[in-house]
């Protein structure tokens, strides 16, 4: 038993095997999910603009293709295809990849804050989060935006300003959110050095935002390039206030601070300030700071996957709180990080309610991968002429192009979403109804109106797509 816990002890004192163990277990997880179509927004534009960067010349201006976000993502997968191949496998391997870079940079921040026991379940903490081990295996922005993040931190605690600067820009030229991130440090930045020089404050300020910088340069090439700043270019700002006040007051708490059993460790944390007060420590300052200053900030986005960023350091503060609470019996607290793990991956399979589904938030997605594709290779073999009506929210490449993981052959579409003109029967063959909190009713709609009936139903776990047509064929 002595003997046992010695080994243990010195893999946990060497952080390289720590590496190769973080490492092993997001690709030995992932292995499964690598050949998966693409889902949400990796099949909706992310995908789509590598490809045209790739066919492009590595050209960094997308324009509507990427949804108008920053071109790092796009180049680097576009590089990725161009070494190796276009297709499934490379393109998860690349997330999965990313995965381990933000759960090792996890690890190695904890471990600074307050020793590796506390950095590895910080890792293990977030790792084993349905909403994160879902996204380790998709290729939105959002799982790179969070490496460049913790990766910027923890750079920013040891002090290597070149290294900062380096992932600071990769984060920002990731997604505009990350701008928020960098915002934050600066903020601290600025309230450490307030009693300073008002030159030491404006010179500390400038060099920690330079990353912003970097942005803004961005933003304006892409202006003069393809003829604005921002997609939507039509958003207005009242729309957005209005947004923020409803997340703030109900999504924040729920997808941060109480889903999936983070309401355990939130009570943990809350507790440990209470009455350890070992969070209330001058080292522990900034990184509490940037979790309030992002909380409140990043409100005005609500989706699953854009609180991934905030992952990190809600996890490594969590592990920190549990660890001045239990750390003394070094069996009880792997007890409760065993407990603690095995509570998350009970909800890596939820029931969720499909017309609320908003997008991965734990495996779910795999049964929405699964029902969408049985329906659309049902059309390809028995109706590879037709015409498929349905709200595609611009996805409906999915039904077209092969590397995306749907089709053998393309399929003639019809986008409901943007479609103005009347409908008539003859237009199109098969309305795919696949019901989500963004689309349903449009197609409803057209059922009704058209008198279409039920022609073929695919369902997995409750998940499911209907096809109607006129008449049965």
């Amino acid at each position: 038993m002595n003997n046992n816990r010695s080994i243990i002890r010195k893999i946990i004192e060497k952080e390289e095997m720590i590496g190769v163990a973080l490492f092993v277990l997001v690709f030995s997880s992932k292995y499964l999910t690598l050949d998966i179509a693409y889902v949400d927004d990796e099949l909706g534009y992310v995908m789509p603009a590598a490809k045209w960067v790739q066919e492009n010349g590595f050209n960094p201006f997308s324009g509507v293709l990427s949804a108008g976000h920053p071109p790092l993502f796009f180049e680097i997968i576009a590089m990725i295809w161009t070494i190796f191949e276009n297709n499934l496998w490379v393109t998860h391997l690349v997330v999965s990849f990313f995965s381990f870079l933000t759960l090792y940079f996890t690890f190695l921040l904890g471990t600074h804050l307050q020793g590796k026991i506390s950095g590895l379940i910080a890792a293990l903490f977030l790792f084993f989060s349905p909403n994160y081990f879902a996204h380790s295996g998709i290729g939105t922005l959002d799982m790179p935006l969070t490496t460049f993040a913790v990766m910027t931190l923890y750079f920013f605690y040891k002090n290597n300003y070149k290294a900062y600067l380096i992932s600071g820009i990769c984060l920002v030229l990731t997604k505009e959110t990350g701008v928020i991130f960098i915002s934050a440090i600066t903020t601290y930045v600025i309230y450490k050095n307030y009693f300073g020089t008002k030159r030491d404050v404006f010179k500390q300020a400038l060099l920690f935002s330079i990353p912003i910088w970097a942005y803004l340069i961005w933003l304006i090439a892409n202006r003069f390039v393809v003829g604005w700043f921002f997609y939507p270019f039509n958003a207005s700002l009242f729309s957005v206030i209005k947004h923020y006040n409803v997340n703030l007051l109900t999504r924040v708490p729920n997808q941060l601070f109480l889903n999936d059993f983070r309401w355990i460790l939130t009570i943990i944390i809350l507790t440990s300030m209470l009455i350890k007060k070992t969070l209330i420590k001058k080292e522990f300052l900034p990184i509490l700071f940037i979790l309030s200053f992002l909380t409140v900030f990043f409100a005005v986005i609500s989706l699953p996957r854009h609180f991934l960023i905030i992952y990190p350091v809600f996890f490594i503060i969590s592990s920190i709180a549990f660890c001045s609470l239990f750390g003394k019996n070094k069996i009880i607290l792997s007890l409760l990080t065993l407990l603690a793990i095995l509570m998350f991956s009970m909800k890596w399979h939820g029931k969720s309610i499909q017309h609320e589904w908003a997008g991965p938030n734990n495996l779910e997605y795999i049964d929405y991968i699964k029902v969408q594709k049985s329906a659309i290779r049902y059309i390809e073999t028995n109706h590879p002429d037709a015409t498929v009506a349905g709200e595609f929210f611009g996805g409906s490449r999915m039904f077209r192009e092969p590397y995306l993981g749907y089709v053998n052959n393309p399929l003639d579409t019809i986008d409901l979403t943007f479609y103005k003109k009347p409908l008539e029967h003859k237009q199109f063959l098969i309305l795919y109804y696949f019901p989500s909190i963004f689309a349903g009713k449009i197609s409803m709609k057209v059922i009704q109106n058209l008198n279409l009936k039920l022609l073929e139903k695919f369902e997995k776990n409750g998940k499911f797509v209907e096809l109607y047509a006129r008449e049965r064929t």
